[in-house]
């Protein structure tokens, strides 16, 4: 072991030997071509800064790890013996949004709720005026009428009733004392007492007396064939007067189904 020692003293002092003579050599050289020691040594420096300059590069060249685009990913941790690998979780797909429907009139549906209200029909009866052709007299006459409705088949029946005659009823001498143009304000019953109310045309009969009293007979009967009524109230454009036109007719506070044969009697 102490031989291998010395001899390697022995070759770095034979290797510094031999390059303290190439630098004497390198000396002398440069010495005959630059002519004085000054410039000896500068060429000396340049030599030596050179030198170092390369060495660096190369050292720098075999030191710097080669470039590369490869990224490492983490390793997986190996699983452990046995176990069942689970399949991959599939990710949710995105929601589909809704077609948006395009509106119709056919596909526009009612708010909830909202009820239809039906048409509903009966038959009912109408009063007029007949005339005897004989000794022209005049009473009240009847005639069936099918009375379309939504709410209250009483309102709707006396505006049938001031609508007036057929042509057909007309020609067979039935005619209305009830003068064109009176129209039905409002009509509502409550405990079988009706309140009708109508326009001022009400008093445009200028007939006579008698008329008058047709007149309101044909109100009273119509309103008297629905069972549920048991007393009419009759005001004019909202309402009650003492008396009807310039005849002097009185104009009760109420009728009753007793009232009708007395006004029909001219009473």
């Amino acid at each position: 072991m102490a031989r291998g020692k010395r001899g390697l003293k022995l070759g770095k002092t034979g290797c510094l030997f031999w390059l303290l003579i190439l630098i004497v050599i390198v000396i002398v050289v440069l010495y005959r071509s630059k002519g004085s020691f000054k410039d000896t040594f500068r060429s000396l420096k340049v030599f030596g800064e050179k030198a170092a300059e390369v060495t660096q590069k190369q050292t720098e060249k075999i030191v710097e790890p080669p470039k590369t685009d490869i990224v490492n990913e983490p390793e997986t941790p190996p699983e452990p013996a046995g176990s069942i690998k689970k399949p991959a979780e599939k990710e949710p797909a995105a929601a589909t949004p809704p077609e948006e429907k395009k509106e119709t009139g056919e596909d526009v549906k009612k708010p909830p709720g909202a009820q239809t209200i039906r048409t509903k029909s009966i038959e009912a009866t109408v009063y007029f005026v007949k005339i005897d052709e004989g000794d022209g007299s005049a009473e009240p006459f009847g005639v069936k009428r099918t009375v379309q409705y939504k709410d209250s088949p009483i309102t709707k029946t006396l505006e049938i009733l001031l609508e007036g005659v057929t042509p057909g009823e007309k020609n067979a001498g039935v005619i209305s004392f009830i003068p064109g143009g009176t129209k039905l304000i409002s009509a509502g019953i409550k405990n079988g007492h009706l309140t009708i109310d109508f326009s001022e045309s009400l008093e445009e009969n200028y007939q006579g007396r008698a008329a008058i009293l047709l007149e309101l007979s044909q109100i009273l009967l119509t309103c008297f064939s629905f069972d549920a009524v048991d007393k009419v109230t009759i005001l004019i454009n909202g309402a009650r007067k003492e008396y009807i036109t310039g005849e002097g007719v009185p104009l009760e506070a109420f009728y009753s189904r007793r009232d009708v044969s007395r006004l029909v009697s001219g009473g």
